[in-house]
């Protein structure tokens, strides 16, 4: 049974993680003037969310 919660643990820190990181390494591109590849990288947290609405809206309805 401990498998199972340590794997919801890091599930649970992994967007927040993923967040910090790309907002890091986004204003570092931006502040290199690299704007393309701090616009991507900034874009990663908002794939997870989108995927997640996807679930709970799309994939509940079955």
């Amino acid at each position: 049974m401990t498998h199972g919660r340590s794997q919801s643990s890091f599930f649970y820190w992994a967007y927040p993680v993923a967040l910090l990181v790309s907002m890091v390494v986004s204003w570092a591109l931006y502040h290199k003037r690299r704007f393309k590849g701090a616009l991507w990288w900034g874009f990663i947290p908002v794939i997870w969310l989108l995927a997640a609405i996807y679930v709970v809206f799309f994939l509940d309805a079955f």
